[in-house]
């Protein structure tokens, strides 16, 4: 690591004519899926934005986040007047990724890494997958770059005005996701490594810092210790460092959406068979991620100008999540590391320039390109095959067009507004719909309320099986095999984590589902 030198000076409200272009088709592709139905843990957003009184809600030690991004959420939804308004401002918040991390290339690296930056950027799948999505991670990928930006000029020269930068966006990290705490690691250990001392403007920023920790813990402290508790088996049963640290740098650079994946277990762990299932993206992959890398590394050896701090940006707040998760804070997950991307996109701008400058570069480049295109075609064409999101409409009228009298609808144990709720479904009979649950709930086991249902049944059987239900409830994947006893078997995906089983009697002809 070197001391950071001058970078040439540059007005922060200088408009960055790459960004123009890059910020307007973004809004086009973050503005795509924004009115699909509500999904995963957006419904704890909207159970706290739409639901009760909200600033109660705010101050509920139970409310899992901190407020940021919910009071954000609830002028989205105010404006609106939908639930999806709860997504509005990560839209904002993304496009204003793109404008920041312009801005950040121009200052740390150079002119000629604007426009990779703001294509890199606008073109991030993983942006894109949280840009309309009501939950914070699109505010913290705008904070992870107004974090490069402030920590970079405070390291530049310590100021009031340097050091009250540092200082609010730590706050709003902090404010907006815990998680935010590992790039405030990285800051407090690159400035004791390189500065070697402590300043009295370093000194407040981390004493503000610490304020902010202290006061979110305080508020915080019930909830954070039910969370520790009920994911410390979950940790044990699942957390794999190795699988982890292969699934990262996938979703970070080409997002969630590149492979076709099987129903993932609780611990979300990649097998070998989806490898296979994909083996020449997982090869493009491969060769676009090790040749950026090598070319990053080449750079941070010849001492290139701020490739330490944008790497050390990126690697040790990995670690310090990494520990956390170990120790029992978190249970880690790819989302948490969003207040990183911003150091971790300069870096791909970086190396995709350097490398395009040689012809060996050239295959490295273009391997980049295709799989980032697929992953943003996949989300953009296929949702209900490659996407996080859940079409619980297209579940209810898919079951609409075809139950009829002696049918069955099978629903896992649902949680609240995240998931489907028998009263979602009017136009299905009351007695007609059964619910799973634990068999720690229930006098016998789900495979055998399963079995009871199948045998009870003499039309067919609809089971709607999301990945958190069936997890939760049915995690050996029991009920499913007791419901094929005796009948033939249709699956058809409503989204990554929602599939509708038809399970229908032998002998009983039906049409594939079109979502």
């Amino acid at each position: 690591m070197t001391e950071l030198s001058p970078a040439e000076p540059v007005a922060i409200d200088d408009p960055e004519r790459p960004a123009r272009p890059a910020v307007t088709i973004a809004a086009v592709a973050y503005s795509w899926h924004i009115t699909s139905d509500i999904y995963g843990d957006e419904g704890h957003t909207y159970q706290v934005v739409a639901t009760g009184d909200f600033a109660e809600q705010l101050s509920n030690p139970e409310m899992v986040h901190p407020p940021l991004f919910f009071v954000c959420a609830r002028l989205g939804y105010m404006i609106v007047g939908h639930p999806w308004g709860i997504r509005l401002p990560s839209v904002l918040f993304a496009l204003g990724t793109i404008v920041l991390v312009a801005i950040a290339a121009k200052r740390i690296l150079g002119l000629r890494y604007v426009l990779a930056a703001a294509a890199v950027t606008a073109s991030s799948p993983f942006l894109l997958d949280f840009a309309a999505e009501g939950r914070p991670y699109a505010l913290l990928c705008l904070l992870s770059i107004a974090f490069v930006i402030a920590f970079f000029e405070f390291l530049r020269a310590e100021s009031i005005r340097t050091t009250a930068a540092v200082a609010a966006v730590a706050v709003a990290g902090l404010f907006t996701h815990l998680a935010f705490s590992f790039t405030l690691v990285f800051g407090a250990a690159y400035y004791l490594v390189t500065k070697r001392r402590v300043t009295r403007h370093a000194a407040a920023a981390v004493g503000v810092s610490l304020i902010v920790v202290a006061i979110l813990l305080s508020f915080m402290m019930d909830d954070m210790a039910f969370s520790m508790k009920a994911t410390s088996k979950a940790r044990e049963s699942h957390l794999n460092i190795p699988n982890f640290l292969s699934r990262l740098p996938v979703a970070l650079t080409y997002g969630f959406c590149t492979f076709k994946l099987p129903d993932l277990g609780a611990g979300r762990n990649v097998t070998s068979s989806m490898v296979r299932d994909n083996v020449l993206l997982v090869s493009l992959a491969l060769l676009s991620f090790a040749g950026m890398v090598v070319a990053v590394a080449v750079a941070w050896i010849k001492r290139t100008a701020h490739v330490g701090l944008l790497a050390c940006g990126v690697i040790v707040p990995i670690l310090a999540g990494i520990v956390a998760g170990l120790i029992g804070f978190f249970y880690i997950r790819e989302k948490y590391f969003a207040g990183i991307l911003g150091f971790y996109l300069l870096l791909i701008a970086l190396a995709l320039v350097r490398l395009a400058k040689r012809r060996i570069g050239w295959p490295v480049v273009a391997a980049y390109v295709v799989v980032v295109s697929v992953s943003i075609g996949h989300y953009i064409l296929s949702p209900n095959e490659y996407s996080r999101r859940v079409d619980f409409s297209g579940v209810n009228e898919a079951i609409g067009r075809r139950i009829a009298d002696g049918d069955a609808v099978v629903l896992f144990k649902t949680l609240g507004v995240r998931g489907l709720e028998p009263s979602q479904m009017n136009h299905i009979a009351e007695g007609t719909i059964h619910i799973i649950r634990r068999g720690s709930d229930e006098a016998v086991s789900p495979a055998d309320r399963a079995l009871e249902i199948q045998r009870q049944t003499d039309g067919t059987v609809f089971l709607v099986s999301r990945e958190v239900g069936r997890n939760f409830v049915d995690p050996g994947g029991d009920v499913l095999r007791s419901l094929q006893q005796g009948r033939t078997t249709e699956a058809t995906r409503f989204g990554r984590n929602l599939t509708l089983y038809i399970l229908a009697p032998k002998g009983d002809s039906t049409a594939k589902l079109t979502p």
